[in-house]
Formats: structure tokens, C-alpha cells, sequence
């Protein structure tokens, strides 16, 4: 089944997958407890399923820093070639992401228009960071033309494949907050409204993959 199913656009997020080297540009993150404050870097598990020779590089300034939670702004930097211009880079999408030593949750909206109706997809995503391994959900549902369909996964992430998703991120800004957390932070990440993107949620969890028209 696939996301259209039949010009009533009837959504099954069923095959609603990112392309193996498709045109895909979010990637969504979590802050492990490692950092190194004389180079403003920080050990961040990143659930992307670009790695190895497709690792992609990123960057962050901290929104807000508090005693049990740090809200960022992130940005992918650069990217695997087959990636589509502005995934990555000084234009690419910037994201605000809410997380702590041991979890993460971000909430996308994105919208678009395929076959002349009106597409809005929702997706949402929390894991659980340990030292070793993460545990991570997801829950996404698609709406076109009165209807709306959803689907959810878990999945933990061990081993190299976990290891793998720990990126060296730069922050670029507000890395002075880090010293003395004392704002105040939601528990999850704001929603963001992104029109005529490319986006992948969960490179781990698989369950969400769009390309805008």
C-alpha cells in the first residue's frame, strides 16, 4: 500500500518509507552526557540512516538551557552528494529539538501538494538514550482530503548501529548556557510548519519518509 492510494487519495502510511538514496534532508537528534567545552563540541546520538561513507556532518546553537533539559536549534551541514541542494548546508532547514542525557521528542508538520490535493503530514518521535543503546517510537499520520491515516513503530537501536549515530556536533551559539542551566523548557519540541521540503523521520525506526512535489 502507499501513502495515495486511488485518486481519492484514501493515506496509508504503510509505504509511506524514505527511498534508499532518496532525496531526504531531516534528521532528527539526541544529546548523550559526552561533550568537550574547550572546542564547543558535543557527542550527539542522531537517528539518521546516513553513516559510514554517507555520514552527514551538523552544527547547533543552544535555544535554552535548563537543570534537566536543553532545547537546540539544529542544522545538517553537509550531506551525502546524492542528497538534493539546500538538504544540507548554510541554507538547509533548521529544526529545534528539545532533549536531555537520556531522551529526545520532536514533532514535524510538513505540507505539500501532490496530484493537485493538499497534503498534510504530521510525525512525531521520542527515544530513550543509554549508554550504549537507544530506544526509540514513532508515530506519524498523513492527512489528504478529509482523510487521515497513521502508522507507529518502535525499535532499539545496540551495537554499531548505535555507536554509528553518535555525530561530533558543533555548537555554533549560546554554548555559554550550557555552564549554568537555569530556563525553563517543555518537554517536547514545537512543532515546525515546512512547506516544499524533502524529510526523513527516524532512520532507525523507518516508519516515515517524504518527498515534497
Amino acid at each position: 500500500m502507499s501513502l495515495f492510494a486511488g485518486s481519492s487519495f484514501a493515506a496509508s502510511l504503510a509505504g509511506f518509507q524514505a527511498p534508499e538514496h532518496g532525496a531526504v534532508a531531516r534528521h532528527y537528534v539526541a544529546a548523550r552526557q559526552d561533550g568537550n567545552s574547550s572546542d564547543n563540541t558535543i557527542d550527539m546520538f542522531i537517528d539518521s540512516q546516513y553513516s559510514g561513507e554517507d555520514s552527514a556532518s551538523y552544527a547547533a546553537s543552544v535555544v535554552n538551557a535548563c537543570p534537566d533539559m536543553t532545547v537546540l536549534a539544529l542544522q545538517c551541514t553537509a550531506g551525502p552528494s546524492y542528497l538534493e541542494d539546500g538538504a544540507c548546508g548554510s541554507n538547509a532547514e533548521v529544526f529545534t529539538v528539545t532533549h536531555a542525557p537520556d531522551m529526545y521528542s520532536i514533532s514535524i508538520i510538513t505540507e505539500t501538494r501532490t496530484m493537485g490535493v493538499d497534503v498534510t503530514a504530521t510525525a512525531h518521535e521520542s527515544c530513550a538514550i543509554a549508554a550504549t543503546a537507544a530506544t526509540c517510537s514513532a508515530d506519524a499520520y498523513a492527512e489528504a482530503e478529509g482523510t487521515r491515516t497513521g502508522s507507529s513503530a518502535v525499535t532499539t537501536i545496540t551495537g554499531s548501529a548505535f555507536t554509528d549515530r553518535i555525530y561530533p556536533v558543533t555548537i555554533t551559539g549560546g554554548a555559554e548556557m550550557l555552564a549554568s542551566p537555569t530556563g525553563t523548557c517543555e518537554n517536547t519540541a514545537p512543532a515546525l510548519s515546512v512547506r516544499n521540503i524533502a524529510w526523513c523521520l527516524a532512520g532507525a525506526v523507518g516508519i516515515a519518509g517524504f518527498l515534497a512535489v
